[in-house]
């Protein structure tokens, strides 16, 4: 999946918003995978997790539930798992959920930033790198409070991400690499944070060939 931005979406709902019958059931099933990660064998969590996964890439009803049942510190967990099958859902359910503001805030405020950085080259497929700088860019630059999105942007930096994204340059897949100069580029428009991609060894020649 290329690196692109989309519009924020305002329309999330909440609990606090009368519950309709389709979304009492959303509802009812986002807590029980919930309830399946916290307690669930491995197995039922690669499941729950898989399910998540597939739910969140277009149910917004699903997106906003996940968040506010507290999904994202347990996904966060996983990603320290072992299996590269459960790296790559757990990194793609992450993905769905920073498209939105509220899954961006949450992740930010749980103090997780750093770990998502950490993780990049620890993953053991591409996919799952490649997916992990997707989060990074809607993390950084697709916030619609532009004080927000600055500080989101502050925190990636301090936790690493520009050393991260310089050594995925290096990488023999073109489209990593590739998103990887883009978020950079993203990165350094901003006066607070030119200075951290320039400062990085080597980056300016990458962006002159990238030209």
């Amino acid at each position: 999946m290329d690196v692109e931005e989309e519009d924020a979406y305002t329309g999330v709902p909440s609990r606090s918003q009368p519950c309709r019958f389709d979304t009492a059931v959303t509802c009812l099933a986002v807590e029980y995978n919930v309830t399946q990660l916290s307690r669930g064998a491995t197995e039922e969590q690669r499941k729950v997790t898989s399910e998540a996964q597939e739910l969140s890439e277009h149910n917004v009803f699903y997106q906003a539930f996940l968040v506010d049942d507290n999904v994202v510190p347990w996904l966060l967990c996983l990603l320290s798992s072992t299996s590269a099958t459960m790296q790559d859902i757990d990194v793609a359910s992450l993905l769905n959920l920073s498209k939105r503001p509220v899954g961006q805030m949450t992740i930010v405020e749980v103090g997780s930033v750093g770990l998502i950085v950490d993780v990049i080259n620890v993953v053991a497929k591409a996919e799952a790198q490649h997916n992990i700088v997707a989060i990074l860019f809607y993390l950084s630059s697709n916030n619609p409070d532009a004080s927000r999105s600055t500080t989101n942007q502050g925190r990636a930096i301090a936790a690493g991400t520009v050393s991260a994204l310089a050594a995925l340059l290096s990488t023999d897949r073109d489209d990593l690499a590739r998103d990887s100069i883009a978020l950079l580029s993203r990165i350094a428009k901003k006066p607070s944070s030119i200075m951290a991609v320039l400062s990085q060894s080597g980056l300016v020649a990458h962006f002159a060939a990238s030209l």
